[in-house]
């Protein structure tokens, strides 16, 4: 958006980032509800991670937390999108991620999670941005979308 209305307040973001985003909670120890949002902005250097616990106790100093590394690559007429496995022994609120890749040229050709082709995705053509559901898994999983 070069030229937003006076009502719009833009919002600027690095080529390259992964954002987690959760669902609208009313206090802390609310849990949050529907898959954790995933917004990647293709780029260089796109490696971020996410990390949680359960945000009351020393439980992290015992390996109780979860830790994963995000990555993205974009190259040609393709992004994909890596969720690493995950390190720690606590066990996230979320059971999906919901990938949205931003700055999306034009709608899919394909889109494949873990190596197989789903039909099940979401081309925004006004917000330029592919979105799919990925479930959780304590093993890696990819995201590979084609132009």
């Amino acid at each position: 958006l070069l030229n937003p209305k006076l009502d719009e307040i833009p919002v600027f973001v690095r080529a390259g980032s992964i954002i987690p985003r959760q669902p609208l909670v009313q206090n802390t120890s609310q849990k949050p509800n529907g898959p954790l949002e995933l917004r990647v902005y293709p780029g260089p250097k796109c490696l971020d991670y996410i990390y949680t616990d359960d945000g009351n106790s020393f439980g992290y100093k015992r390996g109780e937390y979860y830790r994963s590394e995000l990555s993205c690559d974009s190259s040609g007429n393709s992004v994909k999108v890596t969720i690493a496995g995950g390190e720690g022994k606590y066990t996230p609120w979320w059971t999906s991620y919901n990938v949205v890749v931003v700055d999306a040229p034009k709608a899919p050709a394909s889109v494949m999670v873990g190596g197989k082709p789903v039909s099940d995705f979401h081309y925004d053509a006004k917000g330029k941005s592919v979105a799919v559901t990925v479930p959780f898994a304590q093993n890696t999983n990819e995201v590979v979308i084609q132009y």
